[in-house]
């Protein structure tokens, strides 16, 4: 068995003795200078002889704590490039990502060059569908619609959603609707097993459905999109998803009534086991990317 001294004094050392300045070393390694004089006089202590000379100046090496010196680089420096190597070999190859094709057009698909930067050697495949992928057979990572609770997956939160409804101008023309009760007058758009939010944001303004409210319901929320685009109805929609249809003014907001969705969307990965690297990767790459965007 190794006898070593604790890390954390070999590291304040050899960057002291490096760099010459105890104040210096505290501020390369983030600690207060009283810390690395404290780890430097255990070291010494561990060690049964001086590293250095203390003077009012400052600090000066001693001989053998010179040598010591460039001993310790060259093996920290030796530890830095296993490590990355490691590294590197573990962040690549191919990331299999399972979403939904309204997220994965409108939100995910226009961020992922970024990724691409960060992470050159990882080839992303999405895998752009509705259906719920078994995780780790079809898919390393999700992201998923709903409550959060898969028996599969552990589940970390993405986004919330916040619901405004969107028309295009060909339907609303130069109307203007000034309060909630008024889209009633108009097609209400929704995928057929997103229907619900419509009642929820609806129940939020006070307003109540008649049964012979007109629905008109469609596989996924990308068609109810292209169809509120098309001027079919007013579609109910998480604001995230329609920014560049605003920029391009293909949509525009009908009433500005925000309402925080029934479900959010979640990153989830397989339970037990050990994360594969490049699924941490993309991961905190995810939640940073939204973080960002409501910032």
């Amino acid at each position: 068995m190794r006898r070593l001294p604790p890390l954390n004094q070999l590291k304040a050392f050899e960057s002291a003795g490096r760099l010459g300045s105890f104040k210096a070393a505290a501020s390369e390694l983030c600690v207060s200078e009283a810390a690395i004089s404290q780890h430097i006089r255990s070291l010494e202590g561990y060690l049964g002889a001086p590293l250095f000379i203390r003077t009012y100046s400052g600090v000066l090496l001693t001989d053998s704590g010179s040598k010591f010196t460039l001993s310790l680089t060259k093996a920290l420096d030796s530890m830095a490039e296993a490590t990355a190597k490691f590294k590197h070999s573990e962040l690549e190859g191919a990331l299999r990502v399972s979403v939904a094709p309204s997220l994965g057009s409108r939100w995910l698909l226009p961020r992922l060059e970024l990724f691409k930067q960060a992470y050159p050697d990882i080839v992303v495949e999405l895998i752009i569908t509705p259906s719920i992928v078994r995780l780790g057979a079809d898919a390393d990572l999700a992201i998923r619609h709903g409550s959060g609770t898969w028996k599969d997956a552990e589940a970390t939160l993405l986004k919330n959603e916040i619901l405004v409804p969107v028309a295009s101008k060909t339907l609303l023309g130069k109307k203007r609707i000034r309060s909630p009760d008024k889209l009633l007058d108009y097609p209400l758009l929704s995928a057929i097993n997103r229907k619900q939010e419509w009642q929820h944001w609806l129940i939020s303004q006070g307003i109540s459905i008649s049964q012979e409210q007109q629905f008109v319901t469609f596989d996924n929320v990308g068609l109810a999109l292209d169809a509120a685009i098309a001027g079919v109805g007013i579609c109910l929609i998480d604001r995230d998803l329609v920014r560049e249809d605003f920029k391009q003014k293909r949509l525009k907001i009908v009433l500005d009534q925000t309402v925080g969705g029934i479900s959010s969307y979640y990153v989830v990965m397989a339970r037990g086991g050990t994360p594969d690297p490049k699924v941490l990767a993309f991961k905190q790459w995810l939640i940073s990317e939204a973080t960002q965007e409501n910032e």
